[in-house]
């Protein structure tokens, strides 16, 4: 076996993987026309108590192929005002940003230490 960095001589085989693993949501004939390219938006969103920021959310948008997914890479909201809605109005107005960016896949991690 050899394991190589990906050159625009395998996009044919790359495409034929690809729709066999999305055989629902891959359209397109050849949906992979670059294999060095994707475009990344980042969207920070901030959480306010009387016009103070208490809290945030980091999320990047990644765009690859014909494939559209957002990560949420931060989200914290200060110790103070925590169990009171800001973390989860944060979380669900980046899911309607990421609807409104037709978004098919969003995660959100977090550490074993931090639930």
């Amino acid at each position: 076996m050899n394991i190589t960095v990906a050159t625009k001589d395998d996009l044919l085989a790359i495409n034929q993987l690809y729709k066999k693993l999305h055989p629902i949501e891959c359209k397109l004939e050849n949906p992979i026309k670059h294999i060095d390219k994707a475009n990344i938006e980042m969207h920070t969103l901030v959480a306010k108590s009387n016009s103070r920021v208490i809290g945030f959310l980091m999320m990047l948008i990644i765009e690859y192929w014909d494939f559209k997914f957002a990560s949420v890479e931060e989200l914290f909201v200060d110790k103070d005002f925590r169990k009171k809605g800001f973390g989860k109005r944060l979380v669900k107005k980046a899911i309607e940003i990421a609807k409104e960016q037709k978004v098919k896949v969003i995660s959100i991690e977090t550490d074993a230490d931090n639930v």
